[in-house]
């Protein structure tokens, strides 16, 4: 009854197990960086202690479950510890209480082998770190049992991972590195992405299994050497391209790629023609790659001419810019500020003196000289007749009727008239005999201060009023009518050229 069919190793020989592996110092003050390359490293050693239950050894004790079920695609279930002593049958037969004995012995020896895994573990952890800060350790889990692996390093990242933008950038990177089969097997490549993943999830950008694989699929293609392994990769079912599935299947296609080049290579003559065709191979992946590389320089050539451009086409769309801005800001100027319209003085302007600036003229009034006539003194002159009457004021109804000068005909007023005689007759004529005659334009000042000018409205407008803001236009109203260009619009005011 006391038969085991299984014994679980203790920690030397599980550290020995881990060692056995390359696991890399931690120089200095760890960091994001170097305490996630820890745990990487001690993933893959974690793969060489045997574990029944699982395909990639004692793995699941060094990961959480979550990234840990996104690279392995298993969801493993920890043993639990059984009691102190088999849990026997009271009246069971032999053969049932020998099957709760060995039950009960695997599962004790399932749970020691996996406390045995976290103190190796968390043995080897310590032992990396550096010595200066190993020390802090006992601080730092001074109260708190180190229970599990993945409880102390989730205490030594929080203290010491810090991480940056450029972290997850830079692992992004390392995730799309080119891989190059010659040198380095497909297991690299998973590991690469691996480490990736792990990196991903401390950082809080975790990566899917369907981004993991995308990414394995291209640094494949990269290589143009398995076209037909990845056409048969591809007609498979989508349920079984996981990341596992991707693991299984191009690590059996790539070592039989592999074993069959080197047979290739091995058969000396006997094997001329496998040689010749590996030869044909090669030549073809060559030229393949010289093709490529032409076909990328003549990209980068195109680019280039485009960049030069599209370069030049920017400069002088801004140049265009530039000048169609300066043109606005010449036609806004030229709305806003007018400069003063030198108008021709009309017929009957002279200026008052000689000015350098025509709006300086001030106009004068061409009257025809006014006439004086002479007092005649009292008495001196008598008309005959009923000549009071004719000559309105010129002394009553006296005399009676005179010689036959007529009514008004004054003698020495005709004298006077002279050389104004004409003038007269044409006053007479006109009306306008007794009043000065003013010229068609008798005021020159505006009465608003501004050049504007409105189409239906003339040249003296309010400062708001222009043709585009005329509150009342006529029929025919131009919008766009200026001072400049008044469109044969209203000529109201246009005599005003001054204020």
């Amino acid at each position: 009854m006391t038969s085991a069919i299984y014994r679980a190793q203790d920690v030397a020989t599980i550290r020995s197990t881990l060692e056995s592996e390359p696991i890399d110092d931690i120089q200095g003050r760890p960091s994001c960086y170097t305490l996630i390359k820890l745990l990487s490293q001690l993933c893959e050693a974690a793969k060489q202690v045997e574990c029944e239950y699982s395909n990639y050894g004692m793995m699941w004790k060094v990961l959480r479950d979550e990234p840990y079920l996104i690279i392995t695609g298993e969801n493993v279930v920890a043993p639990l510890r059984p009691g102190l002593v088999p849990p026997y049958l009271p009246n069971g037969t032999s053969a049932q209480n020998a099957t709760i004995q060995v039950t009960w012995q695997k599962n004790k020896e399932l749970a020691d082998q996996a406390d045995n895994m976290d103190k190796a573990l968390i043995e080897i952890a310590k032992s990396k770190l550096d010595p200066k800060f190993r020390t802090s350790l006992s601080t730092m889990f001074r109260g708190l049992p180190e229970r599990t692996f993945v409880d102390f390093f989730d205490r030594i990242y929080r203290k010491w991972g810090r991480w940056t933008p450029h972290d997850v950038t830079e692992n992004d990177e390392r995730m799309r590195a080119p891989w190059d089969p010659s040198e380095n097997d497909i297991a690299d490549v998973i590991k690469q992405i691996n480490d990736a993943v792990i990196f991903a999830y401390f950082v809080d950008h975790q990566k899917n299994t369907k981004e993991m694989v995308t990414v394995g699929e291209k640094l494949i293609l990269d290589t143009g050497l398995f076209a037909t392994q990845y056409t048969q990769w591809k007609q498979r079912p989508e349920a079984e391209q996981t990341w596992a599935d991707f693991e299984d299947f191009w690590t059996t296609a790539l070592d039989l790629w592999h074993t069959t080049s080197r047979t290739a290579r091995q058969q000396g003559y006997a094997g001329n023609i496998n040689q010749d065709n590996a030869d044909e191979a090669e030549q073809a992946y060559l030229s393949s790659l010289q093709n490529f590389g032409e076909v990328n320089r003549d990209n980068a050539a195109s680019f280039q001419a485009l960049t030069a451009t599209n370069a030049q086409m920017a400069h002088q769309l801004a140049a265009s810019v530039q000048t169609m801005q300066q043109q606005l800001e010449q036609l806004a100027l030229a709305v806003n500020t007018r400069p003063p319209v030198i108008v021709p003085p009309p017929p009957g302007y002279a200026p008052t003196q000689q000015a350098s600036n025509p709006s300086q003229y001030m106009p004068t009034y061409q009257i025809p000289p006014q006439q004086h006539y002479q007092q005649q003194p009292q008495g001196s002159y008598r008309p005959s007749g009923r000549g009071g009457r004719g000559g309105r004021g010129g002394g009553g109804r006296g005399g009676g009727r005179g010689p036959a000068q007529g009514r008004g005909n004054y003698p020495m007023q005709q004298q006077q008239y002279g050389q104004n005689q004409g003038y007269y007759q044409q006053a007479q004529q006109q009306g306008t005999y007794g009043r000065a005659q003013k010229p068609a334009f008798s005021n020159p000042v505006k009465f608003h201060k501004n050049w504007n000018y409105c189409h239906s409205c003339g040249y003296d407008v309010e400062d708001w009023h222009t043709s585009p803001t005329c509150p009342n236009p006529k029929p025919g109203h131009i919008p766009y009518a200026t001072r400049e260009n008044p469109c044969n619009g209203c000529k109201k005011g246009m005599h005003k050229d001054r204020f």
